[in-house]
């Protein structure tokens, strides 16, 4: 029997937790479905791991060689996916009990509906679950489906929607079902960069679909620091690769000053990085290129500290860190 719901998994050292991962997913009310786990060359026992479910059901993948994000794996589950629903399942997240058959049935009811999405919570191993769900935080997504439910579901205008994830990301993979036949008319992810694409995939989702969100608990959030979402500096450039293709390749005036902005922003915030290690010049060339996108006081005054000599700002730097122990 053809799955009606394909659910690929990207992993990377995730024999700790993709088990739990697996199970949820087995545990859904969904009779018709395929778990296809790619592996981006594990150096831990993740395919031991995933080895010991049903091959019928939950497949095992392994790339060549390492890419280092899950793009390409995702692209690697997409084509081998049989399904006519597909889920982006992070390897260290949890579904919640018949979260995948709500978001179907909606998809099976609206043709013109590319996915759906819903909110999550998020919880550490350190410390439990964190008080609020993911999407009450984000106060630009609040006001978008503001006085606009109908039965626990909000249809999002395109616009407005693609306006908002300008502002930043809030749909998050594992809070969507999404149609396969969608990546037909899109594309796959982009494999260019190790991060970021989950934003740059929904807004090439939005610029040609309506989208759904369904107000519910659909999946929890692992939170730990071997997440590619904790990597930070090193995953700034990426960022603004991806800003500005979506910069480049929208008409929306409004969306387009928000690229502008966070691209100023991730290129100040790499002047800062490189400022830091008193790599000077390089980080002068950063704050420049922040300027060219936005004016900024933070930009500019990065400017001119990156311009003092290296003994000069070494002594400064000095001085007001030792100011600041003072104070505290």
């Amino acid at each position: 029997m053809t799955p009606e719901i394909s659910v690929v998994i990207p992993a990377y050292n995730a024999g700790k937790y993709i088990a739990e991962c697996i199970a949820s997913v087995l545990e859904q009310q969904c009779l018709n479905i395929e778990v296809i786990v790619v592996d981006d060359c594990s150096t831990d026992n993740t395919r031991d791991v995933v080895e010991k479910f049903d091959a019928s059901i939950v497949k095992y993948l392994c790339l060549d060689k390492n890419f280092g994000g899950p793009s390409k794996p995702r692209n690697v589950g997409l084509k081998q996916a049989k399904g006519k629903y597909l889920v982006m399942l992070d390897a260290d997240d949890i579904l919640v009990n018949n979260s995948i058959s709500k978001r179907v049935e909606i998809l099976k009811n609206n043709n013109a509906i590319a996915f759906v999405f819903c909110d999550g919570t998020r919880f550490s191993e350190l410390g439990g679950d964190y008080r609020n769900s993911f999407l009450s935080q984000h106060s630009h997504f609040q006001t978008l489906i503001k006085d606009n439910f109908q039965e626990n579901m909000v249809v999002l205008d395109p616009q407005r929607t693609y306006r908002t994830l300008a502002k930043g990301d809030f749909i998050l993979p594992s809070g969507m079902v999404v149609r396969k036949s969608t990546y037909d008319h899109v594309g796959i992810y982009d494999e260019s960069v190790t991060n970021g694409q989950d934003l740059d995939m929904s807004l090439r989702i939005i610029s040609q679909f309506p989208i759904v969100y369904l107000s519910m608990i659909g999946f929890k959030q692992r939170v730990h620091e071997d997440s590619i979402s904790t990597k930070g500096h090193k995953l700034i450039e990426n960022k603004i690769l991806l800003l500005k293709k979506n910069l480049n390749r929208s008409n929306d005036k409004l969306a387009n000053n928000e690229f502008k902005r966070k691209v100023s922003e991730n290129f100040a915030s790499l002047g800062y990085y490189h400022r830091s290690l008193f790599n000077l010049s390089q980080a002068k060339q950063y704050y420049y290129q922040s300027l060219k996108f936005k004016l900024s006081a933070v930009a500019l005054r990065g400017v001119l500290l990156s311009m003092l000599n290296e003994k000069l700002y070494k002594k400064l730097y000095t001085l007001f860190k030792s100011i600041n122990v003072a104070k505290s």
